[in-house]
C-alpha cells in the first residue's frame, strides 16, 4: 500500500532536529570551479535533501530493528517512530516493508563493495589483499552488514523477492568480482598462489568465504570469536591455494602413484622387514 501525502504538507511534520540540513552558502563566496575532466555535483534543493535525509533513517532504524528483533517483528509503525516521522511518510519511500530491507540490503552491498575496493587498492601483497578483505567481512561494518543479510533471509517471500533482483545484485559485485579475479591472477604471477589452480575456482572458493549465513551460524548461533573463525578460514583457504615446493609435489606425487612404484615410506611398511630390507 502506498499512501500519498502533499510533500508540503510533509515537510511540516518532520522534526527539524532530526535533519541535518546543510547551511546554504553565503552569497560573498564564490563556489570553487569544478575540477577539469570532473563534472561539478549537482545542487540539490532543501526539499530533495529533506527527502534523502528522511530515508537514511529510515534504512538505519530499520537496521537497527531487524537486529534487535528479527524481520517479522519489526514493523513500519516502530521504523516510524524511531525516526520521528509519520507512518505515512515512510510508506512516501518504500512501497512496503520487503521493499525497506531491500533497499537496505542493496545499500550494504554497495557499502561493503566499496571497502573492498579500497582494501584492494593498497600497496600490499596479493595475499595481504586478500586477507584485509576477509577481515572487512569478520569485522566492524560489515559483519553487522552480514547479521542484516543473514536476518533478512530468514524470510522466504523476502529470498523471492531478492531472486527478482538478482541481476541488480549481480550489477553491485560485478567490479569487486573482477579486482578479487585479478588480485588472484597477480598471486599467481607473483608465486604466491598456486598457478595451476584455475583463478575462476580460486574466485569461487574465496566468494564463499564470505558468505552472511555461514557468518550468522558461526559468529551468531555458535558464539566462535569472530577473530578466531578469521584466523581459521584465512588459515584454511591460503594452505590450499599456497603452491607446492618441488620436493613436496614429487613426493606427493609418488605416494599417489597406483602401482606403487617409488612409493614412500608409508607404502612400503607393509613389506620390508624390520631391517627395511624386503622379505620377498
Amino acid at each position: 500500500m502506498t499512501l500519498k501525502a502533499s510533500a508540503d504538507v510533509e515537510d511540516t511534520m518532520i522534526p527539524a532536529q532530526r535533519l541535518k540540513l546543510a547551511k546554504p552558502a553565503k552569497p560573498d563566496k564564490a563556489e570553487k570551479p569544478a575540477k577539469p575532466g570532473k563534472p561539478a555535483a549537482p545542487v540539490l534543493s532543501l526539499k530533495e535533501r529533506q527527502r534523502q535525509e528522511r530515508e537514511q533513517l529510515s534504512l538505519s532504524a530499520a537496521q537497527e530493528l531487524l537486529l534487535e528483533r528479527g524481520y517479522h517483528e519489526m514493523s513500519i509503525d516502530e521504523i516510524a517512530e524511531r525516526v520521528g516521522i509519520s507512518k505515512g511518510t515512510v510508506y512516501l519511500h518504500f512501497e512496503s516493508k520487503e521493499d525497506l530491507v531491500l533497499a537496505l540490503l542493496h545499500r550494504g552491498m554497495q557499502e561493503f563493495a566499496r571497502a573492498l575496493d579500497v582494501a584492494l587498492s593498497g600497496p600490499t601483497t596479493p595475499r595481504e589483499k586478500l586477507r584485509a578483505v576477509l577481515e572487512l567481512f569478520y569485522s566492524g561494518i560489515s559483519s553487522t552488514h552480514a547479521q542484516v543479510a543473514s536476518a533478512a533471509f530468514q524470510d522466504p517471500a523476502l529470498l523471492r523477492r531478492m531472486a527478482e533482483h538478482r541481476q541488480r545484485v549481480s550489477d553491485v559485485w560485478d567490479g569487486p568480482r573482477k579486482r578479487i579475479a585479478a588480485v588472484i591472477d597477480e598471486g599467481k604471477a607473483a608465486g604466491e598462489f598456486d598457478r595451476e589452480m584455475p583463478t575462476p575456482l580460486l574466485l569461487s572458493l574465496f566468494r564463499c568465504l564470505l558468505s552472511p549465513h555461514d557468518y550468522q551460524r558461526l559468529v551468531v548461533e555458535e558464539g566462535l570469536p569472530r577473530e578466531e573463525v578469521l584466523r581459521a578460514v584465512t588459515t584454511f583457504y591460503f594452505r590450499g591455494i599456497t603452491p607446492e615446493s618441488s620436493s613436496d609435489r614429487f613426493a606427493n606425487r609418488e605416494a599417489e602413484s597406483p602401482d606403487g612404484a617409488g612409493a614412500g615410506p608409508a607404502r612400503q611398511s607393509g613389506t620390508t622387514g624390520q631391517n627395511g630390507v624386503n622379505p620377498a
